[in-house]
């Protein structure tokens, strides 16, 4: 029996815009693997988020499938960008065994795609809703056979892995640390690709494991759901007049966050670095770069309901920022010139209020003229990932942050003991 003509022109056209999209993003350069194309033209992308328009489903956008009493996202379907990213950092071919680590149904559906005829997806999700959700997806889009869905935290592993364990593993759901579970179910060469929080931005890494240690220089600026579970370290949000102004750390509120409502009724600090960057050029090396380098960093937010123009409220993301002896200072931007095409340049400065106002701004004006100088167009650094407590010694970087499972060792390039500004900092 054919299908109704409904059901018909509504397959017909999603099989358009599907075509259309994987055009654009090969066009883009999101997609440059043809094994990747074809997976992103083969699975029936809509079929995971029924609740949704074909035309949402089909856009290059995350999709959120599930929120909370507070309007917090739960699960989504990421972007289909970000996923065409993330599986290509997997490195996966015919035959491999891999794991996703938060689950949908949609990404395993690609997986299955690229690892087949033979081989092995397990994806897994600690939320019941999810599971259930991708179970009978991926059974009504023809994939219950080359998918198994279990339901467990994923950061404890999952059972029934051949022998030698995962070639790859990806983690599709925001992570605040790297889990041991993950490198020891990850073979010898195999990749993990995470979206690792470091001080409170989230970064899309592909690591590669070699002797029991995960190393990467790849790097990608991203939003995904927050990790679930017991036991899951939790931002600490410091609220400043009323909420107006918004401090977040990662790592746990330090006691140098004691008088900062004071601090605000400083005169402000203002200093300008003379470093500049073209409008719409990202910019997210030199976060990572303060995030790695600067002791005390932390991000700032305004509300912009609440905004009395007190502090310089940054668009989009958080802006980063500085706590020390119970002063603040932040990253900011202005327009310096627009050219007759409407090309514009911007330059960095800081704020800064407190006692020590002048000092923090000064901190955070060293780093980013180092950046300006001698990072900007270098590579990404070298992150290595130790077990935590670290056993021996570790080479010394430019920053190691410790978190509760690993311990993330940051080599940049063009840096050393004898030339890095910290180390100037410290001595001055």
């Amino acid at each position: 029996m054919s299908a109704p003509v409904g059901n018909r022109d509504r397959q017909e056209k999603a099989s358009r815009m599907r075509h259309a999209l994987v055009d654009q993003m090969v066009e883009e350069g999101w997609i440059n693997d043809p094994v990747i194309e074809a997976a992103f033209r083969r699975v029936p992308r809509h079929r995971f988020m029924p609740e949704v328009s074909l035309e949402a489903a089909y856009s290059d956008t995350q999709v959120i499938t599930k929120r909370d009493a507070a309007d917090v996202s739960l699960s989504a379907v990421s972007a289909p960008w970000l996923q065409a990213h993330m599986l290509a950092e997997a490195g996966l071919g015919p035959g491999k065994t891999v794991i996703e680590v938060g689950s949908g149904g949609c990404n395993a559906a690609y997986l299955a795609e690229i690892v087949r005829p033979h081989g092995h997806v397990i994806t897994s999700d600690i939320d019941p809703f999810v599971t259930t959700r991708a179970t009978r997806f991926l059974a009504d889009a023809g994939y219950d056979d080359r998918v198994t869905v279990i339901l467990g935290d994923g950061r404890q592993g999952v059972p029934g892995l051949p022998d030698g364990g995962a070639n790859a593993i990806l983690v599709t759901v925001e992570a605040p640390d790297i889990s041991p579970a993950w490198i020891d179910q990850l073979t010898e060469g195999g990749r993990l690709v995470v979206p690792l929080r470091i001080h409170g931005y989230t970064w899309a890494i592909g690591f590669e494991k070699h002797h029991g240690l995960l190393k990467s220089r790849s790097f990608r600026v991203c939003k995904f759901v927050p990790m679930q579970g017991i036991g899951v370290q939790q931002d600490t949000t410091v609220e400043l007049r009323g909420g107006e102004v918004r401090i977040v750390f990662t790592e746990g509120r330090p006691p140098d966050a004691d008088g900062l409502e004071e601090a605000l009724d400083t005169p402000r600090h203002e200093q300008w670095t003379g470093i500049t960057v073209p409008g719409g050029v990202s910019t997210d090396r030199l976060l990572l770069w303060l995030a790695t380098t600067l002791d005390g960093f932390c991000r700032l937010g305004v509300h912009p309901d609440r905004d009395t123009g007190l502090v310089a409220r940054p668009k989009g993301w958080d802006a980063a920022a500085l706590v020390r002896n119970r002063s603040l200072a932040y990253l900011l931007s202005r327009n310096i010139h627009t050219d007759a095409s409407g090309a514009t340049t911007w330059e960095f400065g800081v704020h800064s209020f407190g006692t020590h106002a002048e000092v923090l701004a000064q901190a955070m004006t060293q780093q980013i003229v180092y950046w300006g100088r001698n990072l900007r167009h270098s590579e990404a650094p070298l992150l290595t990932v130790y077990p935590a407590p670290t056993s021996g010694s570790v080479p010394c970087p430019v920053r190691v942050l410790a978190k509760t499972s690993s311990h993330l060792s940051f080599d940049w390039p063009s840096t050393s003991a004898a030339n890095s500004p910290r180390k100037k900092e410290a001595e001055g």
